[in-house]
């Protein structure tokens, strides 16, 4: 991986910027996928289903839970690395969740591995491994990770009484506190 600052991809900086790209997922050009190295499985949720047109019923349901919020179950979905001719295709079993994200997806280290992802955070940017070898590009697109961002932290800022919560001022003028938790009874 290269880095070059006048031929590199252009983006505002600095920046602390998730990862978020876009990709073909069951054939369908698919927006506001998180890629995060951290989480062991790869993620989608209901609501994306339901818009992909999917009824559901290929959702295998999970016996035993295994997170503290319940997977609805595991789905197996095509899933399209880069543009023709130099893609990467491969079948991937995405748990699903009901509840509401920011991101329609959540790429884990499951799928990383499989495409031999390298991730340079900085640029925001990905390379991958293609299915005929060869290693590609994909660029991630900032605007919409920080668009994924705003909605996250919008609940906070909508149910802030005032207190000094994410986007208020404390009284002492300093922008942007989070205040300490109560004291417990």
């Amino acid at each position: 991986m290269t880095f070059d600052r006048h031929r590199g991809p252009h983006f505002s900086s600095p920046h602390n910027d998730p990862l978020v790209v876009e990709l073909k997922v069951a054939n369908a050009l698919m927006h506001r996928i998180l890629v995060v190295t951290e989480s062991f499985a790869d993620i989608i949720t209901r609501d994306c289903l339901k818009r992909l047109k999917h009824l559901g019923r290929e959702i295998i349901p999970l016996v035993h839970p295994i997170l503290e919020v319940n997977p609805t179950g595991v789905i197996c979905l095509s899933l399209q690395f880069g543009d023709k001719p130099k893609v990467r295709n491969l079948e991937v079993d995405f748990l699903v969740l009901d509840v509401a994200t920011a991101s329609n997806v959540i790429l884990g280290r499951p799928t990383l591995h499989k495409v031999k992802v390298v991730i340079a955070s900085y640029l925001p940017q990905l390379q991958y491994e293609a299915d005929d070898g060869s290693v590609r590009k994909l660029q991630g697109d900032q605007r919409m990770a920080r668009e994924c961002y705003l909605v996250s932290i919008r609940p906070l800022v909508e149910h802030s009484d005032g207190q000094g919560l994410i986007g208020q001022q404390s009284s002492d003028k300093k922008p942007w506190v989070v205040p300490p938790p109560p004291p417990r009874p």
